[in-house]
């Protein structure tokens, strides 16, 4: 999932001070009032899309697949897949499907979350939206590490489902945590 990790790893620095000068503001919108610290979204930026394209997606095939047997009651034996259910992808064409398999943006939302978000794919597509929308997920999906401040299992948590999974890119933690600390001397 990570674009940029490995050229970024060398400069963590560098990376904060590009995604605080293109995405400061939005992030400081997007994490006010809530248990998300600035620096923990540049931090989930950088190692998500440091390339900062607003427009960066990237399409899981197996996904794809698993919500294409979801969709058909006859080849999948399961009623659900990662919460979403048969009734959720009732009349979904490929083409949709492709969308909810598709992750999106500068945090690379998948877009089947926007069934459980109840907002649409496009509103994730959306750079104006996109932030906001990573915020409350992750308030859904790691609130209680967010509160604890324990980011290195919600670094996990957005990449694997897990507090405690195993990342595909070994340095994914290290390099979220990295940007995170290089973002919030910044501040400083």
């Amino acid at each position: 999932m990570c674009d940029g990790a490995r050229g970024m790893a060398t400069n963590p620095k560098g990376l904060a001070v590009k995604i605080q000068q293109r995405l400061g503001a939005e992030i400081t919108r997007a994490c006010t009032g809530t248990l998300v610290p600035d620096e923990f979204l540049a931090g989930l930026i950088g190692i998500e899309n440091a390339r900062l394209d607003p427009n960066a997606s990237r399409f899981e095939a197996g996904t794809y697949l698993n919500l294409k047997k979801l969709r058909n009651p006859i080849i999948f034996w399961r009623k659900s897949w990662n919460g979403i259910t048969q009734a959720d992808l009732k009349g979904a064409s490929d083409e949709a499907l492709i969308n909810l398999a598709t992750s999106f943006g500068y945090t690379q939302i998948m877009g089947w979350w926007s069934i459980h978000l109840k907002c649409t794919v496009a509103d994730i597509r959306d750079p104006q939206k996109h932030l906001g929308i990573a915020v409350r997920l992750l308030h859904r999906v790691a609130g209680r590490q967010l509160k604890d401040q324990t980011f290195g299992p919600v670094f996990r948590i957005w990449n694997t489902g897990q507090p405690n999974g195993k990342t595909y890119d070994p340095d994914y933690v290290a390099n979220g945590v990295a940007v995170m600390r290089a973002y919030g001397a910044l501040a400083h």
